[in-house]
């Protein structure tokens, strides 16, 4: 706890590139009293002059060194600078639409009363809710990482209300299921007080653990590509991809069944009465459920998997503009 953080520089060789760089102190008690390198007090910057200079600035005095990512050996063809800033714009853009979109969805829903007591609209305002979180958290606080504590509530925040929507877009393909498939089903009260409180209280459970373990797993805090979400690659993967993709493929049948018996309908009744408008209200039709049923996140899987960069554009779009649609 220095008053006055402690500089020192490290120089790195400037052919070698590096995709990034974290000034780490070694932390004696972490990984069960075995010791680890941690993130944790120490802030990463590079010397606008020299490229090979990394200046780290930490707030107590222990062992240092530079971490050094060198997976861009691998991939030696990184993503160009216009495409990057093309998609945090789109990011942002669609993100604030979103927010608008959804803030005026929660208003409808709450004080129209006929909309108010749908069996539908219940479920409406709880994911607009977790969506809403999700999105103000990442538009406010998702690259402040000059603050550790701060930086992992961010991060925590953005993985529970995340789990959360995805929940709820479980839920959503489940009424949609009812309604549609078995038809004659009643939902009560209690029926959704239970839903509500295992959409809510279970996605408590794979945001904790990470936090218990370490909280470094939680961050990036790198210059000039950190960010407050989880940089372990095991975590993310048990904690949160895991998850939203087991949910996304229970929505994927679901999609199918319920898409499957909406053209049937719509094809007999364009049949009966000749309707061309049909066959567009059918497109609206499977557009709004994949939305609602999250399905644009298995973009998000192909990206990850680096399966092209069209896949990463379509995410951005969809994924930041879902709350607008």
């Amino acid at each position: 706890n220095l008053s006055v953080p402690a500089q020192f520089n490290f120089t790195i060789s400037s052919n070698q590139n590096y995709s990034r760089y974290d000034c780490v102190s070694w932390d004696f008690n972490a990984a069960g009293g075995r010791g680890n390198w941690t993130t944790d007090g120490c802030i990463t910057k590079k010397d606008s002059i020299s490229s090979s200079t990394i200046e780290c600035q930490c707030s107590h005095l222990t062992n240092f060194a530079i971490l050094v990512d060198i997976s861009r050996r691998i991939n030696p063809k990184p993503q160009s600078a216009a495409i990057n800033r093309a998609l945090e714009t789109i990011t942002y853009i669609g993100v604030l639409l979103s927010l608008l979109g959804l803030a005026a969805t929660i208003a409808t829903l709450l004080l129209i009363k006929s909309q108010r007591q749908k069996d539908v609209s219940k479920y409406h305002i709880q994911l607009c809710c977790a969506l809403f979180g999700m999105l103000l958290v990442f538009v406010i606080g998702i690259d402040r990482t000059e603050h550790f504590g701060g930086c992992v509530t961010v991060s925590v925040l953005i993985h529970y209300f995340t789990l959360v929507a995805v929940m709820w877009m479980g839920a959503e393909a489940v009424l949609m299921f009812q309604k549609i498939v078995i038809v004659f089903v009643q939902i009560t009260t209690r029926f959704i007080v239970i839903l509500s409180l295992i959409c809510w209280v279970i996605p408590l459970i794979p945001v904790i653990i990470p936090l218990a373990i370490d909280r470094n797993f939680l961050v990036k805090r790198t210059v000039p590509d950190g960010y407050c979400f989880i940089s372990n690659v095991t975590v993310f993967f048990a904690a949160f991809l895991g998850p939203i993709l087991l949910i996304l493929a229970f929505n994927a049948v679901v999609f199918i069944v319920v898409i499957t018996i909406i053209i049937k309908h719509t094809v007999k009744r364009s049949i009966d009465h000749k309707k061309k408008t049909d066959t567009i209200q059918l497109m609206l039709n499977i557009t709004s459920v994949f939305v609602l049923f999250g399905l644009t996140w298995i973009f998000g899987a192909l990206t990850i998997m680096k399966a092209a960069p069209t896949f990463e554009i379509l995410f951005t779009i969809l994924n930041s503009f879902q709350g607008f649609l």
